[in-house]
């Protein structure tokens, strides 16, 4: 129960980092849709005006993605030395009546834990690389946010266009400011707010797999584990192809060699001291003998 509670708090952890380790650069105060016109600009094309490029949307989502993307490998990493050692602990504990096979063991399951916690770094890295080309969901959230984000849009180009107003927007709690946006071209600052609108909801999509996708990766990565590999992996690390993994757990380790031919030169010298002291204990008796 105890190692079930912290990989929930530890999977927790790891989603409040994914939303607030990395805050939006955007939403800072003179930098609000900067990037999203730079890559407009830059993915220009001979096509409709009222098209965004999904090329430029793909441009800022991989951004974004890329700055997220030591995250998920860090935490599975975390997770699975986490959990060597409390496998580790446990293998120790039923062995301690069997000293001689726990070094055996203790290698074993290292080796074991070793290639799933591989396996299941580059099975997240596949998952990251994924969310950096494709740009789909099924989830209907994201054209709820995508609604609430744009019913802002008319409020907002009023504002950019209206010199004496405000020079600061609310946007997700964030006052960003408008005034450097007032030189540019209207119909650019629109498409640019479209578009961040769009990444904006479909972040959050994005962030809510790469936590669900890795809970499930883990759990499904565990119950295999237990249920698999863990006892067949230990047996054959043990075993070995041809009984050779018995063969090497019956041999003696340096530390027993050395005290085993120490405690036979003791006794060879025991042997000689008794030879010794008989030897001299018989020439003491003979002479006593003559005299009777």
């Amino acid at each position: 129960m105890h190692c079930t509670g912290r990989l929930a708090k530890m999977l927790d952890e790891y989603a409040n980092d994914l939303r607030t380790k990395y805050p939006d650069e955007g939403l800072l105060q003179s930098n609000f849709l900067v990037e999203e016109m730079r890559v407009l600009v830059e993915s220009q094309g001979i096509c409709l005006p009222n098209f965004l490029p999904r090329v430029a949307f793909l441009a800022l989502l991989h951004e974004k993605v890329r700055r997220v993307s030591n995250s998920p490998t860090q935490f599975i990493n975390k997770v699975w030395s986490y959990l060597e050692t409390v496998v580790l602990r446990v293998f120790m504990m039923h062995s301690e009546s069997y000293p001689q096979l726990q070094i055996s063991v203790k290698r074993a399951v290292q080796t074991v834990m070793n290639k799933r916690r591989i396996f299941s770094v580059e099975r997240v890295r596949k998952m990251v690389e994924t969310e950096k080309i494709a740009d789909y969901t099924c989830n209907p959230e994201y054209r709820s946010s995508w609604s609430t984000f744009i019913g802002t849009q008319n409020k907002f180009m009023e504002q950019v266009r209206c010199c004496l107003g405000s020079n600061t927007f609310q946007f997700e709690g964030h006052g960003v400011d408008t005034e450097h946006l007032r030189e540019k071209n209207s119909l650019l600052v629109e498409q640019a707010f479209d578009m961040k609108m769009r990444v904006a909801a479909y972040w959050k999509i994005v962030l809510m797999r790469l936590v669900d996708n890795v809970a499930l990766h883990l759990l499904f990565a565990l119950q295999k584990l237990v249920a698999e590999e863990l006892d067949a992996g230990i047996i054959d690390d043990l075993v070995g192809p041809h009984l050779g993994g018995i063969e090497r757990m019956l041999e003696e380790s340096p530390v027993i060699v050395n005290k085993r031919t120490q405690l036979s030169r003791s006794i060879e010298l025991l042997r000689e001291a008794k030879d010794a002291l008989s030897f001299i204990g018989g020439r003491i008796a003979a002479p006593t003998k003559e005299e009777d």
